[in-house]
């Protein structure tokens, strides 16, 4: 992804216990994606969010750049953490309303039925990252 927009002073929330991501990985379950190290010196978000999610299908490298292009774009940068993880510039601490909105879109523009596995193709994804404390706590209601 490229430089991305931030939203300013009281509006960014930092080190948020819910965010969502839109983001690609060449596996075939999403949800692995947050669970690896790539060795940079950057902890996977997996280590400290439990990840959901939410939509995903394969498809093209252009569409993939069009989809982050369109979410960077859309939704400004809005958060900000002490950690700074793989993946983490490609995440948002928008409401639910909004991640709905996003759900929606995606699945309506990109059925996942639709853009299946194949050759060539980009695994893109929305995903939910509740941190693990946070998620504990709401299982134990």
């Amino acid at each position: 992804m490229a430089l991305q927009k931030y939203l300013t002073g009281d509006k960014v929330k930092r080190n948020p216990n819910r965010m969502y991501k839109l983001g690609y990985t060449f596996q075939p379950d999403a949800n692995n994606r947050q669970d690896v190290d790539f060795g940079k010196g950057k902890p996977p978000l997996g280590r400290d969010f439990e990840v959901t999610t939410l939509w995903s299908a394969w498809v093209t490298p252009e569409v993939r750049e069009q989809l982050e292009n369109w979410f960077k774009d859309t939704y400004p940068k809005d958060l900000w953490t002490t950690v700074f993880y793989n993946g983490i510039t490609e995440c948002r601490a928008f409401d639910y309303l909004t991640s709905k909105q996003v759900s929606d879109y995606l699945y309506a523009t990109y059925p996942p039925y639709k853009f299946i596995e194949a050759p060539g193709l980009d695994h893109v994804y929305f995903q939910m990252l509740v941190r693990k404390q946070e998620a504990l706590a709401l299982a134990a209601k």
